[in-house]
């Protein structure tokens, strides 16, 4: 029997890296995906050195656009998951956002995943071995923060509920993990040091087991959910937050 097949988007990134790692050494093949101009011959070359047996292959494509997204379906061939992990950070309150800048968040971190969930589900479709597909929104959607990266996290459960009343009768299982953050260069990208590490410190106070998560935490949860162990599992939203996802005690 051959491995199940996991396309992986944001493959690059530290929570990405962390997904293809977990589902390798699950025995999954992958296809990993980041966007033109990021280099991912060395996750292959780790995740070839520690699973020899392993298919691996890495696709370059921007998820922005349409075309590109649909032709990295077709190239990628047999698949049995998507994990919808890419994602594009913002820090800009809703007063100062830009036409602009709200629309590069949307459609990577919203209208991306719907297309390749689209793209995705034809080809489950046209197999006709079902499949799953996960999507990685964050906890913000149900707690808030800046307004894009919210409105586009909040959205994308709101599809993942959607889709899977819509594909379920394809035997397609949707679900979503719901992290709080994670120290990764995704996290880095839209704070400076001193204030990302006022940030994980007050999210550990805050979290009901008093610490922050660490990255394998959320991999093995993105796993849970791509793999049989959650076959009877859909249109569920997986909060990987320490209880960060609850209201505070008065």
């Amino acid at each position: 029997m051959s491995p199940e097949v996991a396309l992986v988007t944001g493959a690059a990134g530290g929570l990405g890296s962390a997904i293809a790692a977990e589902l390798a050494s699950r025995g999954w093949s992958l296809v990993l995906t980041d966007r033109p101009g990021v280099e991912l011959a060395g996750l292959l070359s780790e995740l070839r050195s520690a699973h020899p047996a392993g298919v691996f292959s890495g696709l370059n494509a921007d998820l922005a656009d349409p075309e590109q997204l649909n032709e990295l379906v077709r190239a990628a061939g047999h698949l049995d998951c998507l994990i919808n992990n890419a994602a594009l950070p913002s820090s800009a309150r809703l007063g100062e956002m830009t036409v602009l800048e709200w629309d590069q968040v949307l459609n990577i971190n919203l209208r991306a995943p719907m297309l390749l969930m689209q793209a995705v589900v034809r080809v489950f479709a046209a197999q006709g071995t079902g499949g799953s597909i996960v999507n990685v929104a964050s906890r913000v959607w149900a707690t808030g923060g800046p307004a894009a990266y919210v409105a586009a996290k909040a959205g994308l459960v709101g599809l993942t509920h959607a889709a899977a009343f819509e594909f379920g009768a394809l035997g397609v299982r949707v679900n979503a993990v719901a992290p709080s953050a994670v120290e990764t260069a995704f996290t880095a990208s839209s704070r400076s040091a001193a204030a990302l590490a006022d940030f994980h410190g007050r999210q550990a106070a805050m979290s009901a087991l008093g610490r922050a998560p660490v990255v394998h935490e959320i991999a093995t949860s993105v796993a849970f959910l791509a793999g049989t162990d959650s076959s009877f599992v859909t249109g569920e939203v997986l909060h990987v937050c320490g209880g960060l996802q609850l209201a505070p005690m008065p």
